[in-house]
């Protein structure tokens, strides 16, 4: 099968979940996700981020990590990584073309009796987990949105962590697909309401349920490149300002002890110490000092209002008001910022035209001012890439 045919197979496939249809595919493949030990990672905001984390933290205390990410982004095969990156096209043809023919004879041996309609996340995750055992993954980190009940045939999770829920209905919905098999729960500093709603939940399946203690972490300082905090009289740093992604930090950390709990050799919290020191790609990520340029994949209400409290944290470092270049909802943005900061400048920078429009741009601002460049996860790529170029030929 080739990559097209194969990403055409997931493509076109419903988009609705059916019931049951990816347990039979990997019952087909012989079980192969019994061979992983699952993480699944729930969550409104930051499962990306926690995922990264999870993933650099085991890979340097040598496991080998699977990550399959829902819904689709950038291009299927995206969506399938080991160590993080996309798997190869090669890997991920051989690992369709099972599906394909798993799916064919269970249609066979159904006929007419019994409808038989895999949906693209039942074969994305079936060519998944057949990637990850092929290759002789460790582990598997699914990373979900709280409307999918895929993951409840992909066996027993040895941990669950749920990053930040801010709207109680999605607690609520996370809470619905969660039972006995959720292996031990690790939850992000919520605020009450939701909480309760995670912790009664825990409760009344009797599985330990734990988050990061505020009372155990000390912030220390922070810079546009640095960033130190203490937690548990452990000294942690991270290379870069990103202060919205400390709440993520500190869930990673008590998701690794739930891991150490649970038979993963991880070679202390050092591990961790050295994996944050390396910093987040697209999170706050500074690509130039003179003038200040950060790239943030703020692409909504939320991660912009923790976006504008990190630049005030970094008032001492960052000029204001900042220049701000996005690819849509410009007057939106521009409200948000000049709440905070008035009279700030946003500039609407469509990524096809970006070379020509952002070379003027950055030529015309001084050295001392501050760029924040914000979109999509796709946007910010691209324009990193293309800032990058027009900064060395400068």
């Amino acid at each position: 099968m080739t990559y097209t045919n194969a990403e055409k197979m997931i493509l076109t496939a419903p988009a609705a979940l059916s019931g049951g249809c990816l347990d039979q595919i990997l019952n087909r493949l012989g079980s192969p996700e019994k061979n992983l030990k699952i993480i699944k990672i729930f969550g409104e905001c930051g499962k990306s981020s926690v995922c990264s984390l999870l993933s650099a933290t085991l890979s340097a205390s040598a496991y080998k990590v699977g990550h399959v990410v829902t819904p689709f982004i950038h291009s299927v095969r995206n969506c399938v990584r080991i160590y993080e990156r996309p798997i190869s096209i090669e890997l991920f043809s051989k690992s369709a073309e099972k599906v394909y023919k798993a799916v064919g004879v269970i249609k066979k041996e159904k006929e007419d009796t019994e409808e038989f309609t895999p949906s693209r996340s039942d074969l994305l995750f079936a060519t998944a987990i057949c990637a990850f055992y092929d290759s002789g993954c460790d582990a598997a980190i699914i990373e979900l949105p709280p409307t999918d009940t895929s993951h409840t045939f992909l066996g027993k999770a040895t941990v669950t962590v749920i990053s930040s829920v801010y709207d109680p209905k999605i607690a609520f919905d996370i809470c619905t697909h969660m039972d006995r098999d959720s292996g031990e729960v690790v939850s992000a500093i919520q605020e009450r309401d939701v909480h309760k709603i995670i912790f009664d939940k825990c409760a009344e399946l009797q599985i330990r349920f734990s988050t990061p203690l505020k009372s155990a972490f000390c912030f220390s300082s922070i810079s546009v490149k640095r960033m130190e905090f203490t937690y548990k009289t452990k000294l942690f740093t991270i290379g870069c300002g990103a202060y919205y992604q400390i709440k993520n930090l500190l869930t990673v950390l008590e998701a690794v002890e739930a891991l150490r709990r649970s038979s993963f050799r991880i070679n202390g919290t050092d591990i961790c110490s050295a994996i944050l020191s390396e910093g987040l790609p697209l999170r706050f990520e500074s690509i130039s000092v003179m003038p200040n340029v950060i790239i943030d994949r703020a692409d909504n209400s939320t991660r912009r209002k923790a976006l504008i409290d990190t630049i005030t944290k970094l008032k001492d470092y960052l000029s204001s008001p900042p220049f701000v270049v996005c690819e849509s909802e410009c007057e939106k943005i521009r409200e948000e910022f000049e709440a905070e900061y008035p009279d700030t400048k946003v500039f609407e920078v469509d990524s096809k035209i970006a070379k020509k429009s952002l070379k003027p741009l950055i030529s015309s601002i001084a050295e001392e001012n501050t760029v924040i460049v914000l979109g999509t996860s796709d946007y910010c790529e691209q324009m990193s890439k293309i800032t990058k170029e027009i900064l060395c030929r400068n």
